[in-house]
């Protein structure tokens, strides 16, 4: 088994006035998923705590756990359970997701040696050019707005890769290329 974590903090990862609470749990669901493909793992359960403010209605709180329970259902995870507290500052959601290995290998984030080629699925720069044109008020083109509010975890590919020899290592780039690019080579 694998467990990651993630957490969300109001007007840092995301802004009320642009993410829904739909999006907010579909996107909280999303990064603990990738987390878990980047690994090769199988999702299996996740768990969600949240802080929220006084001013959150009932309704929000419960369509942030919906989202969360739904886009993982679409992966073969369950949400198992979690937690719920008051804050008087910003909306805090904290995910932790548990999967399965189906084989002794795990994809790690770190080890990767010189002279190892990088290979990157999918298109990059999505998410940031959504969160520009979000943080500026825009809500279109409706692909960049949808790879910032609700990012799709590669879990098939993540299976995939860990079957695969000749890949050691694996991340996902959540926190941008650069960032997550020196993760793989860990230290030294």
């Amino acid at each position: 088994s694998v467990f990651c974590q993630d957490t969300l903090v109001e007007n840092i990862d995301f802004r009320r006035t642009w993410a829904s609470p739909k999006d907010l749990g579909h996107k909280a669901a999303a990064v603990n998923l990738s987390d878990l493909a980047a690994m090769g793992a199988e999702p299996w359960a996740l768990s969600a705590s949240l802080a929220l403010p006084a001013s959150t209605t009932l309704k929000d709180a419960m369509a942030i756990l919906r989202a969360i329970h739904r886009y993982a259902e679409q992966f073969g995870a369950a949400l198992v359970g979690g937690d719920l507290s008051a804050t008087e500052g910003p909306i805090v959601l904290s995910v932790s997701a548990l999967g399965k290995m189906h084989g002794k290998r795990v994809l790690k984030r770190g080890g990767a040696r010189l002279g190892d080629q990088i290979l990157v699925s999918g298109t990059l720069g999505g998410a940031g050019a959504g969160l520009l044109l979000l943080e500026q008020g825009l809500n279109k083109p409706k692909q960049l707005i949808s790879k910032q509010l609700r990012p799709v975890p590669q879990i098939a590919l993540g299976k995939l890769l860990v079957e695969m020899k000749s890949v050691r290592v694996c991340t996902d780039i959540s926190d941008g290329l650069d960032v997550d690019a020196r993760n793989l080579l860990g230290s030294g």
